[in-house]
């Protein structure tokens, strides 16, 4: 999406000139969930050297500036399926856009669709073969179908060009694990670390890598390096109870294993969940359920971007903002419940329960003339019992 959104900056456009936002733009052509039953192989090839030398920084034919922007509110808002359908569109109108062809393949592989994924990609290289740095997303697809010797050479392609790409180094010292090489795997998830020290998966994969060479006092300090960098990875408790029990250290392993059981009954729900949403982004019990999960793991931030996505899509949902509102009090954010208090008071009108709440958040910070304010419209809003 970074590439679409770059091409709008280019533009110099306006969202709101080109397309009204939310449902409004979804009136037009089939519904959403109609495009997941379509194929990329479907997709009319444009004029030979039609797009040679395309450039990610130009600015891009008026022909997909509408679609194009269509694609980034639907993307924004979590609409996987109603930002491809953008995309089907697009491609329709200018056959091989490379940007879309891109996204669609980002889009593919959120949606666990590898094989389109890679068809997409696979397009996007022969339209626009000089941004081979774009397309981790390739190896990522051919790393998830199990294709690791695809996967590790387009890796290794990318990095060519992109030299700093964690996740391009994590993606090929996975790969070297897969195929056997576990020095090459150690080289690559260090380097990981290096460029971005608080990537825990890779520590966690470090870990493994000593676990399983039989290095249980190496294993033991990057898995605990792992648990700092992510707490709420199932699978790094998982790997620090095996290796507590390995080294005889059983009360250890035992209280590991619990945690791990506590994670692992959640990220299932949580994966459960998220693959929910994909198809049904403005499903606001799901966003509900999902930062519900998170917070009851102890992971404070996970929640609070969960509520963040979920108001993306709902930016005038008062309950929404008075539930955050809670959450950031919880959590001690006293910017983030700041400026929550200033929009419900903005918003709150005749909502009795958005005044209870700003009523208690401005008790709690001392602001007692907001205060009385927020319990003179509670009084005004609540019938008087005669």
């Amino acid at each position: 999406m970074r590439i679409l959104k770059r091409l709008i900056l280019a533009a110099c456009l306006s969202a709101s000139a080109l397309a009204p936002h939310g449902a409004a733009v979804q009136r037009h052509g089939p519904t959403p969930n109609s495009v997941l039953d379509r194929s990329p192989r479907e997709w009319s090839a444009a004029a030979p050297g039609r797009w040679d030398g395309w450039d990610a920084d130009v600015k891009p034919p008026a022909s997909v500036e509408p679609f194009l922007v269509r694609a980034i509110d639907a993307f924004d808002r979590g609409n996987m399926p109603g930002t491809l359908q953008a995309l089907f569109e697009l491609l329709e109108a200018e056959p091989d856009f490379p940007s879309a062809l891109h996204q669609a393949g980002v889009i593919y592989f959120r949606l666990r669709r590898y094989q389109d994924a890679i068809t997409a990609m696979e397009r996007y290289l022969t339209v626009a073969p000089h941004r081979v740095g774009d397309t981790r997303y390739l190896a990522h697809s051919y790393y998830s179908l199990g294709q690791y010797r695809e996967a590790q050479q387009h890796y290794k392609k990318v990095l060519a060009v992109r030299p700093k790409s964690p996740e391009a180094h994590r993606g090929l010292g996975l790969c070297h694990m897969r195929l056997g090489d576990s020095d090459a795997a150690l080289v690559e998830l260090q380097r990981v670390l290096e460029l971005d020290p608080r990537h825990g998966n890779a520590a966690t994969w470090i870990a493994q890598i000593h676990y399983d060479e039989e290095r249980t006092d190496e294993a033991l300090a990057a898995v605990l390096r792992a648990e700092k960098l992510g707490p709420y990875e199932a699978r790094t408790w998982f790997l620090k109870s095996q290796i507590y029990y390995e080294l005889e250290r059983e009360e250890e392993g035992d209280l590991a294993k619990a945690r791990f059981d506590v994670l692992d009954r959640a990220a299932q729900e949580i994966r459960a969940t998220e693959t929910q949403l994909l198809f049904q982004p403005a499903n606001s019990a799901l966003y509900r359920r999902l930062a519900a999960l998170r917070r009851d793991t102890g992971d404070v931030r996970g929640a609070s971007e969960v509520l963040l996505r979920w108001l993306k899509v709902e930016p005038r949902n008062l309950d929404l903002r008075i539930l955050m509102l809670q959450h950031a009090r919880e959590t001690k954010d006293a910017k983030s419940a700041a400026a929550l208090a200033t929009s419900i008071r903005q918003l709150a009108g005749d909502h009795a329960g958005a005044w209870g709440s700003l009523a208690a958040y401005y008790a709690s910070v001392g602001d007692s003339e907001r205060q009385a304010e927020a319990e003179a419209q509670i009084e005004r809003l609540t019938p008087t019992i005669r």
